[in-house]
């Protein structure tokens, strides 16, 4: 909650943060805050939240969710789609390991990051954690 309580600071009266979650007892959470600039939104797919606009957000969070999605690929191909040219994200994933059962594997996140329509742009490692900052680079697809 202090990183929704941060991001309704930062953006003021005049911005908006949209909470997306699949689950209904997170979403229940972020209601019951009270921050008046926060909008939460259940979508049962993480993978495309198809109540947003395109080519409309600054910043799009992935806290967790990529190691749970059923298309992992898909995911980053909807935060491109939310994403204004220039605008960026900050994806934060377990990483599996000796100790850590859940997560995506390094070798297959860096494929994933190889793969996707944003371009990478910094890269922070801490034990099971890793945090990317990515940025869309391509115009919207115009017809």
């Amino acid at each position: 909650m202090q990183l929704l309580r941060s991001l309704s600071d930062g953006v003021g009266g005049d911005g908006e943060v949209y909470a997306v979650d699949n689950d209904e007892e997170v979403i229940s959470k972020v209601k019951a805050s009270g921050l008046p600039n926060v909008r939460p939104l259940y979508s049962r797919l993480v993978e495309r939240i198809v109540h947003l606009p395109s080519n409309y957000f600054h910043l799009a969070i992935v806290a967790y969710r990529l190691e749970d999605a059923m298309q992992r690929r898909n995911m980053l191909t909807e935060v491109n789609r939310l994403l204004i040219v220039k605008g960026r994200a900050i994806i934060i994933a377990y990483l599996k390991g000796f100790f850590r059962r859940r997560g995506i594997s390094e070798k297959e996140f860096n494929e994933l990051l190889a793969r996707s329509p944003l371009k990478e742009l910094d890269r922070r490692k801490s034990g099971g954690v890793v945090v990317v900052l990515l940025e869309r680079v391509t115009p919207p697809a115009v017809g």
